[in-house]
């Protein structure tokens, strides 16, 4: 299954989200759930962009 938004876009609507005057806001304007927005945040809480989130080990 393919990723609707890649890692560094997901930081970066994270960062808009808390600049934001609603979350439901941005939510609308990405087309994204409340639940994701927040399951984001809880998975990228604390990352740069230039940051690699996960090692991908096989």
């Amino acid at each position: 299954m393919k990723k609707r938004y890649s890692e560094e876009q997901i930081v970066e609507i994270l960062r808009e989200a808390d600049t934001a005057a609603t979350k439901a806001e941005v939510c609308r304007k990405y087309g994204i759930s409340e639940w994701t927005l927040y399951r984001w945040k809880k998975e990228y809480q604390g990352l740069d962009v230039s940051q690699p989130t996960r090692s991908r080990s096989w």
